[in-house]
């Protein structure tokens, strides 16, 4: 499973929420949000009335993906993180895809553990 954004600001503890919106909201075919639209690059977060958070990554645009298409009444938080943080997501998910889990070797002794790549 690849990290996203989403994983970062989890474990940074930080949304870098910048807008908090409460209503109803319409994702249109194309992605466009309405009635309000996105300020470009964002992460947006969903938390409907009804149902499981929805968590989707904008484009520079400020489009949505055609997944994200429907009607949803709730809450709705404008994540913007700074292009750094989000080239540290992406260097991230890179050297996750380079080194898949499925290479590591975990050792137990007794209540002692640790993990590593094997020596190539």
């Amino acid at each position: 499973m690849s990290i996203t954004v989403f994983d970062l600001m989890d474990e940074c503890r930080n949304a870098f929420v910048t807008e908090r919106r409460q209503g109803m909201f319409t994702v249109g075919g194309d992605g466009s949000l309405y009635p309000d639209g996105l300020p470009g690059t964002a992460a947006v977060i969903l938390r409907p009335a009804q149902g499981p958070e929805k968590r989707w990554l904008a484009d520079d645009a400020g489009l949505l993906p055609a997944e994200a298409a429907g009607t949803y009444e709730g809450s709705l938080l404008v994540c913007q993180p700074p292009a750094a943080f989000l080239a540290l997501a992406a260097e991230i998910a890179a050297w996750e895809s380079a080194h898949p889990a499925s290479d590591l070797q975990t050792e137990r002794l007794g209540e002692y553990s640790y993990t590593r790549f094997p020596a190539s």
